[in-house]
């Protein structure tokens, strides 16, 4: 391609984002996902949110539908009270920006961390920033993937290299979520490592582990395309729980001591006491899941085994880089490829049967997604 040919495609470019720009500004409204209670999302004509400082208004390609929008959608997390558009693994295309950002610009194609941090807090300065004592998601406050256009605080976007397509950004934040998981428990390539659960976030440690090539790797499913799936990635072993038992098959396969790690992303009573069970002593528990009430747990095998229970709460610092860095360059040099777990996609347009295939496992999917390309 001459010089000639770049500089027409520039300004073609340039040209369809002036013109994205005119669009927003002759009309101020766009379709969204709005709850309307428990199992009740709809699709609405709602106002575009005014570009505030400090943020970007950014052209919505591709949207999943998480965990905890479920949670959301059955009325096990709170609901936003107003109409906005929840959604926060997605990808995009910045078209407008607000004043102070110089991080981005119109044009950029970028994917966000699900919330704003101030960067001024006593866990921000030390690179704690998913702790930030200012935090503020993205699905609670703004307007997020569930809408032709999202609205999203800058210090909270991702650039996308040029060979990451818009369905490889949106998987980015849950990958960065399981990443950082695994790197919690402070394992080696030596470890065993057991996942408790084979949804995304399950699915996604089990890539993440293959990456980091633990000595061996077990994965526990419910559903048998789940299961399948796994065998798919690489799991060393599988364990359906609909048909065997975790505990027992776990001390057979990790003899004699059992699981140098275990990352239940379950989070259900069930899991906890599996974990702990089948965890060697002096092991590591890494909890990522998302608990939607209180357990009624017993931790005299936490004191006995004098085992390490650790957290992990999204994603910030990982050593020296964030972990969404981390995992974009991995999926850039296609060390990991999440895209066989999207199941499904629909158009904006079919957000409510969206959701309910994602709600329900027994229709096949794992990573549903909204696809506005």
């Amino acid at each position: 391609m001459n010089l000639v040919e770049l500089v027409g495609l520039s300004e073609c470019f340039l040209c369809q984002q002036r013109k994205i720009l005119i669009v927003l500004k002759m009309s101020r409204t766009m379709k969204a996902g709005i709850y309307h209670g428990v199992r009740d999302i709809r699709l609405e004509e709602i106002e575009m949110p005014a570009v505030k400082p400090g943020h970007v208004l950014v052209d919505t390609k591709v949207s999943g539908i998480c965990g905890s929008d479920i949670h959301q959608y059955h009325g096990e997390w709170r609901q936003p009270r107003t109409k906005v558009a929840t959604g926060h693994e997605l990808s995009g295309v910045v078209v407008e920006v607000g004043d102070g950002v110089s991080s981005v610009s119109v044009g950029d194609r970028v994917c966000p961390e699900c919330f704003a941090h101030c960067g001024t807090c006593r866990f921000c300065r030390v690179g704690q920033y998913n702790l930030c004592e200012n935090i503020r998601y993205i699905s609670q406050a703004g307007y997020g993937g569930f809408a032709e256009y999202s609205l999203l605080p800058a210090s909270a976007l991702f650039k996308l290299p040029d060979n990451l397509s818009f369905e490889e950004g949106a998987l980015v934040e849950p990958l960065a979520v399981s990443y950082r998981s695994l790197l919690r428990a402070g394992a080696d390539q030596r470890a065993r490592v057991a996942i408790l659960g084979a949804g995304t976030i399950g699915l996604l440690c089990l890539a993440v582990a293959k990456v980091l090539d633990f000595r061996e790797v077990l994965i526990t499913a419910k559903y048998e395309h789940q299961a399948k799936m796994a065998e798919m990635l690489g799991a060393d072993h599988v364990i359906r729980v609909s048909t065997q038992d975790v505990r027992r098959e776990a001390q057979v396969l990790f003899e004699p001591h059992g699981a140098d790690v275990v990352v239940d992303t379950v989070a259900v009573e069930q899991t906890f006491h599996d974990a702990v069970a089948i965890v060697r002593k002096a092991g590591t528990i890494s909890l990522v899941g998302g608990y939607t009430g209180p357990l009624n747990i017993s931790l005299g095998a936490v004191v006995s085994k004098e085992l390490q229970l650790v957290g992990s709460q999204c994603y910030s610092y990982s050593g020296l880089t964030t972990d969404f860095a981390a995992v974009i360059d991995l999926i850039a040099q296609k060390a990991v490829d999440g895209t066989p777990l999207i199941t499904h996609r629909f158009p904006l347009d079919e957000v409510t049967a969206a959701f309910k295939v994602a709600a329900d496992k027994r229709s096949g999917s794992i990573k549903v997604f909204l696809c506005q390309e």
